[in-house]
């Protein structure tokens, strides 16, 4: 056998030609293979070459394959064709997490709702990831679901809307705008100045020994509630107490103080609400997947206040988010992902107003119908389309996009 006592092995070995070295020793049984020197003439077998291959793949490139392997038999042949590909395959970490502190500049009285998305990068046509601080101006106010891509600066008092794409080049240096759409559009209406925001913001006290023990204590009652039922009563009876429960949380809930439509956070978000809403959060979570997509769903929405008609599928126990407002005519659709929505916050006010759905509509994923708007039947709502607040929408139309504008 051929060994390392040529005299053109005598250079120094790179160490990826050190690492190859060892794993033809171990491969063709051979202490000191010559680095020059083809495997076929160390004696090595094709099991050998095939072991060899092996542990090239495990130990130092996943890419090297058999015809690399015998287009390059020696060592350092085969260390100058890795090597381009090792550079390939390197792994650089990059140390971005889900979103920067140090980014995001978010001044006072600034509102956000559910779903809402800070994007911490963005990658370039080029594949380079590029970073941009965000800044959100006092009294901005951010809707359902929108995005805020890296270098946004929103103005003093912007409104953003449901599913808006804010992007750097929606920048501009007006307060009080309307922001809507996808990308980010400035709608040609503002909110009027003689609307001014609430600074009653009594339920958000300062943290106390007194709200820790309300919190735990209203916690541990509420889970007490939930768990009696289940623990004493047979199985059909303890679902029809904890129904029962859960219609009379969401009844005590509800602001229905003589028929006013606006009420400030203080009136709305306080200690009975907080109490009430683990029950309703309990039954959405334990019994609601079950009813999901059935008629059960619809008799309880019937006990929680909604006029609903016949052949109704509702995909969600979260279809409707405040069901004593929504009215739905016969055959009607929800897809998975589509909301009736009968509130809205302006200026840090609850706003309310009814919503029907007359018949044979259909929503489909992902779309929100806002408070106030009038579906005339066969209205179809495409995906991800925004029915903004107050619309209606003609007889037997198909409608798509932020806002909802009709199509053919």
């Amino acid at each position: 056998m051929l060994n390392d006592t040529d005299n053109s092995d005598s250079m120094t070995l790179t160490p990826l030609e050190e690492r190859i070295r060892s794993i033809y020793a171990k491969a063709f049984h051979n202490e000191r293979p010559n680095v020059n020197v083809a495997f076929g003439q160390m004696g090595g077998t094709s099991l050998d070459a095939i072991q060899a291959l092996s542990l090239i793949r495990q130990q130092i490139c996943k890419s090297v394959d058999a015809t690399i392997l015998f287009a390059n038999p020696s060592i350092r042949e085969l260390a100058r064709a890795i090597q381009p590909l090792l550079a390939l395959q390197e792994e650089v970490p990059l140390a971005i997490i889900r979103f920067p502190s140090n980014l995001l500049k978010i001044e006072y009285g600034v509102t956000a709702f559910g779903g809402i998305m800070f994007t911490s990068f963005e990658m370039t046509p080029k594949g380079l990831c590029r970073t941009n601080e965000i800044h959100l101006g006092s009294g901005t106010n951010l809707g359902n679901w929108c995005v805020v891509m890296p270098g946004a600066r929103l103005a003093a008092k912007t409104i953003v809307g449901v599913y808006t794409l804010v992007t750097q080049e929606t920048n501009n240096c007006d307060a009080g705008i309307v922001l809507l759409g996808i990308p980010a559009r400035k709608m040609p209406f503002v909110m009027p100045n003689n609307i001014h925001s609430t600074s009653n913001m009594s339920s958000f006290e300062a943290l106390s020994i007194s709200t820790i023990l309300f919190t735990s204590l209203s916690f541990l009652i509420g889970k007490i509630i939930f768990i009696a039922p289940y623990t004493w009563l047979p199985c059909t009876a303890a679902l029809f107490v904890h129904t029962a429960l859960f219609c009379t949380a969401y009844h005590c809930s509800i602001p229905h103080k003589e028929k006013r439509t606006h009420f400030t956070y203080s009136e709305v978000i306080n200690s009975a609400q907080q109490f009430f809403s683990i029950f309703i959060v309990d039954f959405h979570y334990c019994i609601g997947p079950f009813l999901s997509g059935t008629q059960y769903l619809n008799f309880l929405y019937r006990a929680l206040g909604t006029s609903i008609g016949y052949d109704v599928i509702l995909h969600d126990i979260s279809s409707l988010v405040d069901p004593h407002l929504v009215t739905i005519g016969d055959h009607v659709r929800l897809n998975i992902g589509a909301y009736v929505q009968c509130h809205t916050f302006e200026q840090r006010l609850l706003k309310l107003a009814p919503v029907t759905i007359n018949h044979s509509s259909l929503l489909m994923s992902r779309s929100v119908v806002l408070s106030g708007s009038i579906l005339q039947g066969q209205n179809r709502i495409l995906p991800c389309t925004l029915v903004m607040k107050d619309d209606q929408l003609p007889y037997n139309t198909n409608w798509s996009g932020v806002p909802a504008r009709q199509v053919s």
